[in-house]
């Protein structure tokens, strides 16, 4: 079904005039970046009030098929987000501006700090694609925390659904699900939202669609202490257990499920402290250098535990602190776009690495400033996971009476996570 929806898209675009080839070679895709980038030279560098609008219903109806056709591609078509975005954009500029263009301007922007690797300028005019929402949409604000763009994709489902674009809603969802989970929401929440998009799905025969939910799901479970195993009935015996829940996303072939498959097993791996897993399941995952939401994370948690390892394995020390040093320099940059989704997470990495290198005094300090971060810009999970490591720090050091007093904080934030696994975990630590 989700093949037959995005060669829907694209046979209307073919009826609209719009032609996409069907293989997308790197190539192709800087051409159509060049191409966008030469239509927005006159773009307003200043004041957007006056900026022309979209008018024409055909050409709005045009411009919201291709955005459809991104959406979708979000899931698994990924070659088709810079190409298509980024025509939105080059058709924007010549037929005026309504919301779907600055969803386009927004690819554009993505495109270019993704696969032309100008990320300066790629966030540049990601920020003038925010501030043009805001504009054609009437809103007070488009925020830039990551929690906000659950709503986001809440109001999407709801409104595809709606109209009955039964596809673009089931990946909506699965965009919901995949940044709860990276946010810190409650996992009795996530876990029931996935019960509910999975029985959705399952209603209009969306399989394709539960194979991403149903990862992010088993991910939730193991983290609440439980076991995923009732997650694989709806497969009605074709899948009854992980692993040939797993061999199932293998065997489609599909890089974006097998990705959110590994991405999970990270993820958990990390929180339970079964580091050699977690490594192993970080170096399958497929890195698409920030084109989906699970590579920025993915660069975290490989990264801490890449500095994890560097505590215990001399031999390979140098190796591990390189990648330790190779996410802080990613999320250095990222946190300079973005303060509120990225800082917290610099200072941890970076009190991590400097733990590592005996820099302790710099160590303490960035930890610290981490914990404070979270707790500004509401990653729970997070803050709770820099006053652990902080309380690891302190019992290294001698001091066990702050140790146990952050410690017990930690717990307390992930008490409000929901994580009971990792409870019970920290609780049972030496």
């Amino acid at each position: 079904r989700f093949e037959e929806a995005i060669d829907k898209c694209f046979s209307i675009l073919d009826e609209y005039g719009e032609k996409f080839p069907r293989i997308v070679t790197p190539d192709i895709i800087e051409e159509e970046i060049v191409a966008a980038d030469s239509m927005l030279t006159n773009f307003p560098k200043g004041e957007l009030r006056y900026i022309p609008k979209l008018t024409g219903d055909m050409r709005h109806s045009l411009m919201k098929t291709m955005t459809y056709t991104v959406i979708i591609a979000m899931s698994v078509k990924r070659e088709y987000l810079p190409l298509v975005g980024c025509r939105i954009a080059s058709r924007s500029a010549s037929y005026g501006w309504c919301s779907y263009g600055a969803f386009g301007l927004y690819a554009f922007g993505c495109a270019l700090i993704n696969f032309s690797n100008k990320i300066d300028e790629g966030c540049s005019w990601v920020k003038k694609s925010l501030a043009l929402m805001k504009l054609l949409e009437d809103r007070e604000n488009i925020p830039e925390p990551i929690q906000a763009t659950c709503e986001e994709f809440i109001k999407i489902n709801k409104d595809t659904m709606m109209e009955g674009q039964v596809e673009f809603a089931m990946s909506a969802s699965i965009h919901l699900g995949r940044r709860q989970l990276v946010c810190g929401m409650n996992l009795v929440t996530i876990n029931d939202q996935c019960t509910s998009s999975i029985n959705e799905m399952a209603k209009f025969k969306q399989m394709w669609a539960i194979m991403y939910v149903v990862s992010q799901q088993c991910c939730v479970l193991k983290l609440m202490g439980k076991e995923p195993g009732t997650v694989f009935d709806i497969f009605h015996g074709k899948i009854n257990n992980e692993q040939e829940f797993f061999d199932k996303g293998v065997s489609t072939g599909d890089e974006v499920i097998i990705s959110c498959i590994y991405f999970s097993n990270l993820f958990v791996a990390y929180w339970l402290q079964n580091y050699d897993a977690a490594i192993q399941a970080a170096e399958q995952y497929t890195d698409s250098n920030g084109a989906k939401l699970y590579d920025l994370y993915y660069v975290l948690y490989r990264g801490l535990t890449a500095l994890q390892l560097a505590r215990r394995e001399s031999n390979d020390k140098l190796k591990w602190i390189r990648i330790g040093e190779s996410a802080v320099s990613k999320f250095q940059t990222w946190e300079s776009h973005s303060n509120w989704n990225f800082e917290n997470k610099h200072l941890l990495l970076s009190a991590e690495l400097s733990s590592v290198k005996g820099d302790f005094s710099a160590a303490e300090e960035k930890y610290k400033a981490s914990i404070l971060s979270a707790q500004k810009h509401r990653f729970p999970h997070e803050e709770g996971l820099a006053m652990e490591l902080l309380g690891s720090f302190y019992k290294n050091q001698g001091d066990l009476e702050s140790s146990r007093n952050v410690l017990l904080k930690a717990r307390a934030c992930y008490t409000k996570w929901g994580a009971t696994a990792v409870v019970e975990r920290l609780c049972t630590s030496p």
